[in-house]
């Protein structure tokens, strides 16, 4: 655990390296994500390997996804054929050694103004095992709305006869209330999140498939998937260990990144979101919308109109206003105009509902 005055950063990165070479991995090449997107079988006709050998592999994993969330549903699956494992499983399991070797300084990163606001992401696939056709049910929680906290990936105890059934178990029925007369032959127990919704304690909302966190915990996913999806993670602030003035360069360049990808059009984010810099998506975002010289001209006099008559709205929070202004900001100057910081902060004064300005101090 590292801690500064920011904040702190948890990181298993010596533990990992150990783990690698222990299992004579150091060498192997890396790929882009732990697990095939073909699902495992019990392989009853596979040549056997050492169960020993095999746990102690799984074993050491599973110490990993305390600070790994992204390779917690692989593990947990190569995790079920732990009594018979076969080459096949074995092969599954180093693929998630060749994933770690590229990712080893990836940590969780917690800001000391981390709110206490949790919001949790659930998800379950229908009949995903293919040896008992029970579903496997993900989640994923955050306080303070983007600061990663629990995760969990978990076969289900009972095999669902129907769509509805699984999604069930994900609780995604407790925000259709009509869907209650199909599924009263559920256990009770089933019932608790229901009736915490219809209380105003707990607010469920509907998220869609692209956008849906909990899917790393649910399935084995393609490379482009995976990896937006760990993007998406990131955007909570987790990445590679800081070091001082490397780290608040780190922040800022997460930070700046983040604001660019929020202000392109929802139907461009997954496009752009492979990225992994600020400058890299910029220069993408200018590669495919920047036009010629004509063109960038034109759009450098809009975005100074753009800033010049910038108002906030009046249902805006401060910080959405902040963030709407910091989009514009960072689009002119990456487009090599230069903005002085005492300009800045009169038009972010300026630039206020009226109800805010009592509480500013000139």
């Amino acid at each position: 655990i590292h801690q500064s005055l920011r904040g702190k950063f948890i990181n298993q990165a010596k533990y990992a390296q150990e783990i690698l070479k222990k299992n004579g991995m150091t060498s192997c090449d890396s790929i882009g994500t732990p697990m095939a997107t073909k699902h495992l079988d019990a392989d009853l006709s596979g040549t056997p390997v050492d169960q020993t050998k095999y746990r102690s592999k799984v074993g050491a994993l599973m110490y990993l996804t305390a600070s790994r969330p992204y390779i917690m549903h692989a593990t947990c699956y190569c995790a079920r054929y732990q009594a018979q494992p076969t080459e096949k499983h074995l092969t599954a399991v180093k693929r998630i050694f060749r994933y770690l070797k590229d990712t080893i300084h990836i940590g969780l990163w917690y800001p000391k103004d981390t709110g206490f606001e949790l919001t949790a992401f659930s998800d379950l696939d229908h009949t995903g095992c293919l040896d008992s056709r029970k579903s496997t049910s993900g989640g994923i929680q955050f306080l303070g709305g983007d600061k990663l906290v629990s995760w969990s990936s978990k076969k289900q105890n009972c095999t669902s006869m129907s769509s509805a059934e699984a999604e069930y178990a994900a609780i995604a029925i407790s925000c259709n209330p009509v869907q209650h007369s199909r599924t009263k032959h559920i256990d009770v127990r089933y019932h608790f999140i229901k009736e915490k919704v219809e209380k105003g304690i707990v607010e469920l909302f509907f998220v869609g498939t692209e956008y849906q966190l909990a899917d790393l915990f649910t399935k084995a996913l393609p490379v482009e998937r995976f990896q937006y999806l760990v993007r998406r993670l990131e955007f909570g602030e987790s990445y590679e260990a800081p070091q001082d003035d490397v780290a608040t360069e780190e922040e800022d360049d997460v930070k700046t990144r983040t604001t660019l990808l929020l202000a392109l059009p929802d139907e461009h984010q997954l496009r752009f979101s492979k990225y992994k810099t600020a400058q890299e998506l910029w220069d993408a975002i200018l590669k495919t919308f920047g036009g010629n010289e004509a063109t960038k001209k034109t759009k450098k006099n809009q975005l100074k109109q753009q800033y010049g008559n910038f108002k906030a709205e009046g249902s805006e929070t401060l910080e959405q206003t902040f963030n709407k202004l910091q989009a514009i900001v960072s689009h002119i100057e990456f487009m090599d105009v230069e903005i002085e910081q005492d300009d800045l902060n009169q038009n972010s004064l300026t630039s206020l509902a009226p109800e805010w300005l009592m509480y500013t101090i000139v």
